[in-house]
């Protein structure tokens, strides 16, 4: 088990690490307690590449999962109050979904919207009851909320 860098990685390591340190200071931090998202960081983030990282490359990403730590380890030591986590997750999953299915071409629209960071994707911890999407993280600043009502991604 390699239990080190690759270069790519540590350069990874090195770039998100100075955004971080310097895009989201402990002031930052607190300013956005409330809710805990801020949407100047989060255009940032996005601008940098941060939200489509977690796509596949036809629809703008290409990182792969120990890219994706490495800027989630960033992510933790800085406090950033963005929901890069629960949007990766979403990204990969709706990912999957249009590769696997019919309505594909529907989720194309969405999945450009993720990439840019225009829209912010969230999951939900619980099944979908009734319209409503219990435990949901981030839901508050989220404009796609991806859960599952039975067998049905929704």
């Amino acid at each position: 088990m390699r239990t080190w860098y690759s270069t790519d990685q540590e350069a990874i390591d090195g770039a998100f690490g100075a955004f971080f340190a310097a895009e989201s200071p402990i002031e930052a931090v607190r300013a956005a307690a409330p809710v805990g998202f801020d949407p100047r960081l989060w255009a940032s983030l996005a601008a940098m590449g941060g939200a489509g990282m977690a796509l596949p490359e036809p629809q703008g990403g290409g990182a792969g999962l120990a890219d994706l730590a490495v800027v989630a380890r960033q992510l933790g030591r800085h406090l950033a109050p963005v929901p890069l986590i629960e949007h990766s997750v979403a990204c990969r999953l709706l990912a999957a979904a249009a590769t696997e299915s019919k309505s594909g071409a529907d989720l194309e629209g969405l999945l450009g919207e993720l990439a840019s960071g225009g829209t912010v994707a969230t999951l939900t911890l619980r099944p979908v009851a009734g319209g409503r999407a219990p435990m949901t993280p981030a839901g508050a600043v989220a404009g796609a909320v991806v859960g599952f009502d039975g067998a049905d991604l929704v």
